[in-house]
């Protein structure tokens, strides 16, 4: 999708965007309200949320709630392997795919504003992401699992069109201050178990295409 920035690189190469994870300091008259997230009792709510994280950039809700971190039994009462993205060809740094933790410190580099390569290069002021079904949510087709990992009954899996805009505090060489990235992935949704109700997420991420 969102040509993950591989270390910031979707088709533009945001590998400039890896920076350290620190927060700004707001004061607070200056702090926004935070969003209203869906319900994740459905894997539509799970994609609501994700693209509402990731325009308001909290790292804890995506974090936390959108992203399977292993650690929380899934409905059937089992744990499983952590959220994968998959590239859609080998990264020089990552290889095919990256894991939980790499996801978690990437986005919150990305998400936290703060520029990067001593200051040369901006941080991200606003993220405005849409995520488009292209299908309706189906059990996967490989019963041996993804990736080498199984998955309990109940996940769900969907193709999605991407579009998102990225826009930066200021401008980088050849004066862009913005970037633009469409692209198709594939969402893998897992149920899990929430004090007794079935929530659903973000299991895996594969790339499908090279983005534009």
């Amino acid at each position: 999708m969102l040509k993950r920035i591989t270390v910031f690189t979707f088709a533009l190469g945001i590998s400039i965007l890896l920076v350290g994870c620190g927060r700004n300091v707001l004061d607070a008259a200056d702090i926004p309200t935070g969003p209203e997230y869906a319900s994740y009792t459905s894997p539509d709510g799970l994609i609501e949320n994700f693209a509402e994280a990731w325009r308001h950039r909290d790292i804890v809700e995506y974090r936390d709630c959108v992203l399977y971190d292993g650690a929380a039994l899934a409905s059937d009462g089992l744990a499983y392997e952590p959220f994968m993205f998959y590239f859609i060809r080998p990264d020089a740094e990552y290889g095919s795919a990256w894991d939980y933790e790499a996801e978690c410190e990437h986005s919150e580099a990305l998400f936290s504003g703060n520029p990067a390569r001593g200051g040369a290069v901006p941080g991200v002021d606003h993220i405005e992401l849409s995520l488009l079904p292209m299908g309706d949510w189906e059990a996967p087709g490989n019963p041996l699992g993804i990736g080498g990992d199984a998955y309990p009954e109940g996940t769900l899996s969907c193709d999605f069109a991407t579009d998102m805009e990225i826009t930066l505090k200021g401008s980088v060489a050849g004066g862009i201050d913005a970037l633009y990235v469409r692209d198709r992935v594939r969402f893998y949704a897992i149920p899990v178990d929430a004090g007794g109700a079935v929530e659903y997420r973000l299991w895996k991420w594969m790339d499908l295409d090279n983005g534009q």
